[in-house]
């Protein structure tokens, strides 16, 4: 009976201690995901489009490539973008979707981007995957060259994935 009680209790120190297991639900479905990335981002100054390629680790993925091209509404605080991209997961599976978000910036040298991933299909072992990333993103405008804006980014991800 000792013994009973002592698993019981390890069994819940465990389920506090690691929240992500105990909320993932069975078959692999919403599962906590958490990472993070560094890149290059560049903006045409005259268009407002742009690209960013970012690598790093997320949960469940392993070594990661984020690669996104976007349209925004500016370079300034308060602008708005929305894109489309593309994660290359460790073992050549994708997942794809939509971005959309908002960034600031107090100097125009140093930007805070808050935005959002939600996945639209992909590959492989991911071709049912459900992937919503809540993205914080910190960028610093490294060059301007030709009308190119040239940023270097690093990025946390926090977010959901089922599958």
């Amino acid at each position: 009976m000792r013994r009973l009680g002592l698993l019981a209790g390890l069994a819940l120190t465990v389920s506090i201690l690691l929240p992500g297991s105990a909320l993932a639900a069975v078959g692999g479905s919403d599962l906590p995901v958490m990472g993070s990335h560094a890149g290059d981002c560049t903006e045409n100054i005259a268009t407002l489009q742009g690209r960013c390629v970012t690598t790093g680790r997320i949960s469940h993925f392993g070594v990661t490539t984020m690669e996104q091209d976007f349209q925004s509404t500016g370079l300034g605080t308060g602008s708005t973008f929305s894109g489309t991209w593309t994660l290359t997961v460790a073992n050549g599976d994708q997942v794809f979707g939509t971005s959309a978000g908002t960034t600031y910036t107090a100097d125009g040298v140093h930007f805070l981007t808050l935005g959002t991933w939600v996945s639209s299909g992909g590959t492989g072992r991911l071709a049912e995957a459900n992937l919503t990333i809540d993205a914080t993103v910190q960028l610093t405008s490294v060059s301007v060259e030709g009308g190119i804006v040239t940023f270097a980014g690093e990025v946390t991800l926090v977010g959901r994935l089922s599958y």
